[in-house]
C-alpha cells in the first residue's frame, strides 16, 4: 500500500493505538474500576508515566477525563432513560453514592441533576413528529464484528465527511473495497462539547486479514441488542432522526437504552463522505 494514500489520515502508531485503547476500555467501562493504576497497566505505561502521557494527548488528567465522561454519560441517561432513578444512573456511570453523583453534575453542568432532567419536558424533539410517522423498527441481536478504524475529533459536521473521503481512500488501497463500513459517534454533541467529540470511521475487516498500515487501529465492536432504523437523507438530519428514536421510540418500545455505541451501517450503495445522501441502518443498543 503506498504512504501517500494514508497521509492526511490521523496516524495511529503506537502512541495512537494504546491512547485509544485506553480511551475505549474507558467507554466500556465507566461504571467499573477506571483508576490511574488500571489504565497504566491497560497502556503499558508506569503510572507517572501514563499521567503525562495522558494529560498532553487529551488536555486533561486522567481523573478529570474520566470524571467528565461519566457525567456525561450520566447526563445522557437522565435525559433519555426515564425508567432510571438518579440513584441507579449514579452507580452505572461510576458513582458510589447518589448523593456523590449529584454534587459533581451541579459543579459541572451549573444545575442539578432532577433539573437537567425536567428540560426535557421542554425539548422541542417531544413534539417533532408524531411516534405514528417514525419507521418500524426492528430489534435484532448482533455478534461482535472486527474492525479497523481511524477516529477524528471536533465538531461533527466539520470534521465527518472530509474524513470519510480520506478513509476511503485508504479501504480501496488495503483491498477492502466492498467490505461494509460504519461510522460510531462516540460522544453526544448535545452533551459534549464540540472540541471533544470523537467520530469513529470503521470498515469491518474479512477473517484473517492482516494488518497493514500504521495509520490505522483495529478492535472489536462487542454484539448485543440493537434497535434498528433505515435512514435515507442529508448527514445534518441524522442528528434529529437520532432523537426521535430516542424520545418517541424508546420510552413507548418497553426496552432500556443499553451500553453499546450508535452505529450507522452504511449502506452498500452510498457514499459516506456525500453531505446531500446518507444512506444507512442506525442502530441503537437496547436493553430489555
Amino acid at each position: 500500500m503506498s504512504t501517500a494514500c494514508t497521509d492526511n489520515l490521523p496516524a495511529a502508531d503506537s502512541l495512537a493505538r494504546r491512547m485509544n485503547r485506553v480511551l475505549d476500555f474507558i467507554e466500556s467501562g465507566l461504571g467499573g474500576n477506571l483508576s490511574l493504576a488500571t489504565l497504566a497497566e491497560i497502556a503499558a505505561y508506569s503510572p507517572c508515566h501514563f499521567q503525562r502521557v495522558f494529560q498532553g494527548w487529551t488536555g486533561e488528567s486522567p481523573n478529570a477525563y474520566v470524571r467528565r465522561r461519566r457525567l456525561e454519560n450520566g447526563a445522557s441517561r437522565l435525559r433519555y432513560d426515564r425508567s432510571a432513578t438518579v440513584g441507579d444512573i449514579a452507580l452505572g456511570v461510576g458513582f458510589a453514592t447518589a448523593e456523590s453523583f449529584a454534587h459533581a453534575f451541579r459543579k459541572h453542568f451549573g444545575m442539578s441533576a432532577s433539573a437537567w432532567r425536567a428540560l426535557r419536558e421542554d425539548d422541542a424533539l417531544l413534539n417533532s413528529e408524531p411516534r405514528d410517522r417514525l419507521p418500524t423498527l426492528l430489534v435484532r441481536e448482533f455478534a461482535p464484528i472486527d474492525i479497523a478504524y481511524v477516529r477524528v475529533t471536533g465538531a461533527y459536521d466539520a470534521v465527518i465527511e472530509p474524513a470519510w473521503r480520506r478513509f476511503m481512500v485508504w479501504v480501496e488501497a488495503a483491498g477492502l473495497g466492498g467490505q461494509p463500513l460504519i461510522g460510531i459517534g462516540v460522544d453526544d454533541p448535545g452533551i459534549s462539547p464540540s472540541n471533544r467529540c470523537r467520530y469513529d470511521l470503521c470498515v469491518v475487516l474479512p477473517p484473517g486479514w492482516r494488518e497493514g498500515s500504521a495509520r490505522v487501529a483495529r478492535r472489536r465492536l462487542l454484539g448485543g441488542l440493537y434497535a434498528c432504523s433505515p435512514f435515507d437523507g442529508p448527514r445534518s438530519a441524522l442528528g434529529a432522526h437520532w432523537g426521535r428514536l430516542l424520545v418517541h421510540w424508546l420510552p413507548a418500545s418497553g426496552l432500556r437504552l443499553g451500553d453499546g455505541h450508535f452505529l450507522e451501517v452504511i449502506s452498500p450503495d452510498a457514499r459516506p463522505d456525500d453531505p446531500a445522501r446518507l444512506a444507512c441502518e442506525l442502530r441503537m443498543p437496547v436493553q430489555r
